[in-house]
């Protein structure tokens, strides 16, 4: 008997490490950083928003996995998300360069979609927020309009930084936070706050201590637990496009990123029923053992 107990508090306790160890990468911050890089966002302008982006992340917390994604004369992932490398982010930055329209609606949905894929791999978990630092309005205002008030509503947090404009943009008024920055440093004063926010999201899921509970929580409370695990974020930005062909074109292209093979959120999303079922029969066992 004392054997038994032995290996059902070890079972408990290698599974209570386990979620321990993995709730770090499932709380992981996400940063989504959409550069306008059109035509009129070319010389000083952008030359000034590189060096102010390029001063701020170098003290972006190690936790944090960063994206670059931009609209101009090199349009598309500048930096995939994923954890911050300095020599190949500050690369990217370095490599922005103006021209073309600013269409802004359909690259706000290709950051928007990319942030609830990584949303859903990580089950929720974690803050996921994308920042859109503009200095003009959009050609396709309809899909701006269309996309901003989902992408909020899907639990991402929308930042709008204005650059060097005369009046409010149009997404002050359908976004979580709007800065505007009429010099150097304003603008690195606007990025700064923002990225003071990271973790501090109210879509948060969940804490780390919730983890460190899971292997003691009474059995009536498994429904609850059980209805947390599988709530999975919801697909990518929907709605008909409006805009010209080359912004359909443009969002039908995406690629998605691969689903995830061999992360624990993929292991639990799967099995994470039977974990919890598992870990609350040893704990009734090993209450009953102990009567």
């Amino acid at each position: 008997m004392r054997k038994l107990l032995r290996s059902l508090l070890f079972a408990v306790c290698f599974l209570a490490s386990t979620f321990s160890a993995s709730a770090e990468d499932w709380q992981r911050d996400n940063l989504v950083i959409m550069m306008d890089c059109s035509g009129s966002m070319g010389g000083e302008k952008l030359e000034k928003a590189k060096n102010a982006l390029k001063e701020i992340l170098a003290h972006v917390p190690s936790n944090t996995d960063i994206g670059l994604v931009s609209f101009g004369a090199n349009s598309g992932w500048n930096y995939p998300l994923g954890p911050r490398k300095n020599s190949q982010l500050m690369q990217a930055i370095d490599g922005l360069a103006s021209g073309g329209d600013t269409p802004l609606g359909a690259y706000m949905k290709m950051g928007a979609d990319r942030l609830l894929e990584q949303k859903k791999k990580q089950m929720g978990y974690g803050t996921f927020r994308l920042l859109v630092i503009t200095d003009g309005e959009a050609q396709n205002p309809q899909l701006v309009d269309l996309y901003a008030p989902e992408i909020m509503r899907k639990g991402i947090t929308l930042d709008v930084i204005g650059v060097f404009m005369a009046e409010q943009h149009t997404l002050s008024r359908v976004s979580h936070s709007y800065r505007e920055a009429q010099d150097t440093q304003s603008l690195q004063k606007a990025i700064t706050e923002v990225l003071a926010e990271i973790g501090q999201s109210p879509q948060a899921a969940v804490t780390h201590e919730a983890f460190l509970e899971i292997g003691g929580l009474p059995d009536e409370m498994v429904p609850a637990i059980i209805t947390a695990l599988t709530n999975v974020p919801e697909g990518p930005i929907a709605g008909q496009l409006l805009g010209r062909s080359s912004d359909m074109k443009l969002v039908s292209n995406q690629t998605a990123a691969p689903p995830p093979t061999s992360s624990w959120g993929y292991f639990l999303k799967n099995f994470g029923f039977f974990v919890i079922i598992a870990v609350v029969v040893l704990f009734q066992i090993i209450k009953n053992l102990k009567r």
